[in-house]
């Protein structure tokens, strides 16, 4: 089975995040917040996905904001999520170096 790195990046600020991979729930935090030192709120913990296409959804509930997604873990199985001008960005990269 594949698995899938989540890692919640820049942007964050006291935020209710949650996080949804093929319709589970994965993550579901309030007061999330980025570490500007490392440019890092949260890394959450791995998720076994049953195909290498999985659907994740993202949501900041009190921001209004939400996005969903399929991912192609063919590229990748790090994603890191960051809050830009009001929206959610994210990227699928093969490894990532948080301190």
């Amino acid at each position: 089975m594949p698995t899938l790195h989540l890692y919640l990046a820049d942007g964050f600020a006291n935020d209710q995040v949650v996080l949804r991979v093929d319709g589970r729930n994965v993550f579901d935090e309030t007061g999330v917040t980025t570490r500007k030192l490392i440019g890092l709120a949260k890394q959450v913990s791995p998720v076994e996905v049953a195909t290498s296409n999985p659907r994740l959804e993202i949501e900041l509930p009190r921001k209004g904001l939400s996005i969903a997604v399929d991912v192609d873990l063919n590229k990748g199985t790090h994603i890191p999520i960051s809050v830009e001008d009001d929206r959610i960005s994210y990227s699928v990269e093969r490894q990532l170096g948080f301190a």
